[in-house]
């Protein structure tokens, strides 16, 4: 007798799909949780032996936000560590320039209280 397959919707397909990907980002296995993040949630739990009872279900938010990621150039951890690093240089240079701004704008009124001084 063969085993029937467990039914899932396409939101719980996904639900199973994200968990994966988190999982395994967890775990530090980044490859693997870029390869299963570039399956469609569907595929993926069809691939583990469930079966998506309405695959091509209305297109919601999500879906459309899901199709818009995969189309964007995935970025490799150490390019967004790179990246972080890049603003906080950034964050840094501004930083010290309000700096700077403010210590200029402080000078200027004292110097203008010790004007009104002399009069």
């Amino acid at each position: 007798m063969k085993k029937r397959k467990t039914v899932l919707t396409s939101e719980q397909a996904n639900n199973k799909w994200q968990v994966a990907v988190r999982g395994l980002e967890n775990l530090g296995l980044y490859d693997k949780a870029d390869e299963i993040a570039d399956l469609d949630p569907a595929a993926y739990v069809e691939g583990k032996g469930f079966e998506v009872q309405n695959p091509k279900s209305k297109t919601t938010n999500r879906c459309l936000q899901r199709k818009e990621q995969k189309n964007m150039p995935a970025k490799t951890r150490t390019e967004l560590i790179a990246e972080v690093e890049r603003l906080q240089d950034e964050n840094e240079t501004l930083t010290d320039t309000l700096d700077r701004i403010a210590s200029l704008a402080t000078d200027d009124s004292d110097e203008e209280d010790d004007d009104d001084d002399d009069e």
